[in-house]
């Protein structure tokens, strides 16, 4: 299963990685006009001299020479700095997804690992709790059916031996309840 088909919806990984990105690009952008219009407008109301020409367009391209660099590594360093976190963030999305499916189809997944870079530690924690409460429930869901089929066959032989027919047929129709139920339950926990 690839990571990305967890979310169906790709809301989640937009948000954190195109919003953080676009965000950061807006302040930077603004931070950069706040830096260069003071000395665009100084440049445009005309100086005075040729010197302060030159020396106003020398600090402008000086500026531009390292104004750019800095917000353009600083975008790329927010996009990849998001994007691990998304993906820091999903992994372990993806093991409990699959733990939630396995449980759907009725079986009982081992414990989901805890990863120490895994952020959702107290979650796992939480599912794996919810997944031994599960084993322990068909255990004793289990030990239940088993004495319920003890029973079944005594009711059985109780009726064979009484010789009674409707009593015959009615341990029969029981036992074949039993036994019906007994494979959904085996066929469910495998």
């Amino acid at each position: 299963m690839r990571r990305e088909s967890l979310f169906g919806d790709p809301s989640f990984r937009v948000h954190l990685i195109w919003v953080t990105t676009g965000s950061t690009a807006a302040l930077l952008l603004v931070l950069s006009a706040a830096i260069l219009l003071p000395l665009l407008i100084r440049f445009d109301s005309g100086a005075a001299t040729l010197d302060e020409l030159r020396s106003l367009t020398g600090q402008i391209l000086e500026l531009h020479a390292r104004l750019w660099p800095v917000v353009f590594s600083s975008l790329a360093s927010v996009f990849l700095s998001s994007w691990l976190l998304y993906r820091r963030m999903s992994s372990p999305l993806v093991r409990f997804v699959r733990a939630f499916r396995a449980v759907g189809e009725g079986s009982l997944p081992e414990p989901i690992q805890v990863r120490a870079t895994d952020y959702l530690r107290q979650e796992a924690q939480a599912l794996n709790g919810m997944l031994e409460a599960l084993r322990a429930l068909e255990a004793e869901r289990r030990a239940g059916f088993d004495r319920l089929s003890e029973c079944v066959a005594e009711v059985a032989e109780w009726a064979r031996a009484q010789g009674s027919v409707d009593a015959v047929m009615l341990a029969g129709a029981l036992e074949g309840e039993t036994k019906l139920f007994g494979d959904r339950l085996t066929r469910r926990s495998h």
